[in-house]
């Protein structure tokens, strides 16, 4: 117990200095005064870790040493300025924002165990977002000749905690665990937001999609995927530009760009967003002259352009998915099925069912019709009441929206920066209605007098139904055989379940030091993250291999390749003795030790 504690803190303090520490002394600097905001402290932090990552990577000098000299100053500076400027800034908690992160923690409860006991398990994650924060760790100087086909943000702050940690393996968890407070801050930030309309909609907006285990935010909870890190940046973004509208403080709208910034470098979805925010603004204050609307956002736009050129510029915006590619996806679909997949995604990540080869047409069609129309009420009444959502969905939201429905609806996961949005607006145009038609029932004395007592029932009923209910992933079915997210977010445990005993047979060759590897299992490589003493092969032209550079043979296959691969060996005249350290015939996984 000792022992996981004390693992348990050092992770959150790999994540405060990787994080929350520079993203303090950056927040003092900026503001001066006023009260911490803590979901701008993270945002600050994580976006000076990417460009301190990169920079120490481009200079050759990204090391364990490097980052800790790098973070002991970063702290040093830290309590200078509280102590010389604490003293003008408020570090208490609202009691909406603890009544949140407690919705948070209650309600999502199972996705935060799952982040928090688990490494990463989203194939997608452990197959390309950490193990390029792997590669980040390892490189002695950064090369412009790389496989970074997304921007690095996420990958180049976990690699900074494994620089802290000194390894990934048990690090990999602190990563993991990091995650989750996108999530938390995002629902932090629409809180601030105060709900245009309603106070009460960000309460209503958190319990529904955190209660429901099929809807897109508690199913991505803790699954280490960008879309929700972009989707944190451009709300993030869209606070500071609302801060700045309503109080008119230079310091927020740089804050707006250099977050939508953020946004860019985490997911290149993020650049849509950066470039429309200068239009965004220019809408807003319409009341001023064209020249004064554009100079008011020259040096902001400026300040958060030299952070995406420094990695777009290098990078080439081109090493994103391709159209192409994207093209291949959503060759076989005409307009008009992309346009139904995407209102099917959107309906079926509320949990609701929709099937047309074993339900109804008719039945699909009024769900989906009473779906649109119910959303369509709060877009109306949203759209009506509040000149900022009025702006922000003709101009961003609903934009993107259609651009994702035609062109990126194959995942729902392209669609958040916008769509996370989008849903709050709907909640709180329909909270706001909700409200005005019982506004008499809130004065009547059951509700005025047992206000608590419902509230905690209502506390009770969510949180055992988050334990006692089963997701419908109706995603797997979709109509169209579209849009799966494959199982590793049902199973929880990823696409490729690694076989107990053959990893810990791995692992006692690896204590003796014996780590030069030939393998074609590649699952097993990068899920270890054995990219720096395994070489990959294909074992058909195992003639040509030069097999006294190597100790350890794992092989995945037919058990007559292996039999043949293993009578090769003992026949080669390089190797002294062929020993068998693990077999399993039923999921064709062998390891064998090379003895010269």
């Amino acid at each position: 117990m000792i022992h996981f504690l004390n693992l348990f803190f050092q992770g959150f303090f790999y994540i405060f200095l990787t994080s929350f520490l520079p993203g303090m002394v950056l927040f003092i600097l900026i503001f001066r005064k006023g009260r911490i905001f803590w979901p701008a402290v993270f945002g600050l932090g994580i976006l000076y870790t990417f460009l301190k990552v990169y920079m120490l990577a481009i200079l050759g000098i990204y090391s364990g040493g490097a980052v800790w000299v790098l973070s002991l100053l970063e702290l040093s500076l830290a309590v200078w300025l509280i102590l010389k400027k604490g003293k003008f800034f408020s570090f208490k908690l609202e009691k909406g924002e603890i009544w949140l992160a407690a919705i948070f923690f209650v309600l999502g409860v199972k996705r935060v165990a799952l982040a928090l006991f688990y490494p990463f398990f989203v194939g997608d994650v452990w197959a390309s977002w950490n193990r390029w924060a792997v590669v980040w760790f390892r490189l002695k100087k950064f090369s412009f000749i790389n496989d970074f086909t997304y921007p690095q943000l996420l990958p180049a702050n976990w690699s900074h905690i494994y620089k802290l940690a000194g390894g990934v393996f048990t690090p990999e968890y602190y990563a993991h665990a990091f995650t989750l407070f996108f999530y938390l801050f995002i629902l932090w930030i629409l809180f601030q937001l105060k709900g245009v309309l309603s106070k009460a909609t960000i309460f209503v907006f958190s319990a529904y999609f955190l209660f429901n285990q099929s809807s897109f935010f508690s199913v991505d909870i803790g699954s280490g995927l960008a879309d929700m890190p972009a989707a944190f940046f451009v709300i993030l973004s869209v606070f500071y530009l609302k801060e700045y509208l309503s109080i008119e403080e230079r310091k927020y709208i740089y804050m707006s760009f250099l977050m939508a910034a953020g946004a860019a470098l985490t997911k290149q979805a993020g650049v849509f967003f950066w470039l429309i925010l200068p239009i965004l603004f220019i809408v807003f204050r319409k009341e001023k002259r064209i020249g004064e609307r554009f100079r008011e956002i020259k040096k902001p736009f400026l300040w958060s352009l030299i952070p995406i050129v420094s990695w777009y510029g290098v990078a080439r915006l081109s090493q994103a998915t391709t159209w192409p590619q994207i093209q291949d996806a959503l060759r076989s679909f005409s307009l008009f099925e992309r346009l139904q997949v995407g209102a099917y995604i959107i309906v079926q990540n509320f949990g609701i069912y929709l099937n047309i080869h074993s339900q109804s047409k008719w039945l699909v069609f009024l769900i989906m019709a009473v779906f649109w129309m119910v959303a369509s009420l709060g877009i109306w009444v949203s759209f009506k009441k509040s000149n900022f959502y009025r702006w922000l969905l003709l101009i961003f939201i609903i934009p993107y929206l259609i651009v994702w429905t035609f062109v990126y609806s194959y995942d729902i996961r392209n669609s958040l920066i916008a769509f996370i949005l989008f849903l709050f607006i709907v909640f709180d145009g329909l909270v706001f209605t909700a409200e005005k038609f019982f506004e008499k029932w809130k004065q009547a004395y059951f509700f005025r007098d047992n206000k608590n007592i419902l509230f905690i029932f209502l506390a009770v009923v969510l949180t055992i139904g988050v334990f006692f209910q089963k997701p419908v992933y109706a995603h797997l079915a979709n109509p169209l055989n579209f849009n799966d997210l494959g199982k590793d977010i049902v199973l929880k445990k990823g696409k490729v379940f690694l076989n107990e005993k053959l990893v810990k047979e791995y692992f006692k060759e690896r204590e003796r030091g014996k780590e030069k590897i030939i393998t074609n299992f590649s699952d097993f490589t990068t899920k270890l993250h054995l990219e720096d003493v395994a070489l990959m092969v294909n074992f058909k032209d195992k003639e040509r291999k030069d097999w006294e550079n190597f100790n350890l043979v794992i092989f995945k296959g037919r058990k007559e390749e292996y039999v043949g691969l293993k009578t090769f060996l003992q026949k080669n005249s390089g190797i002294k003795e062929v020993v068998e350290l693990y077999k399993n015939e039923g999921s064709g996984e062998y390891l064998l030790e090379l003895k010269k």
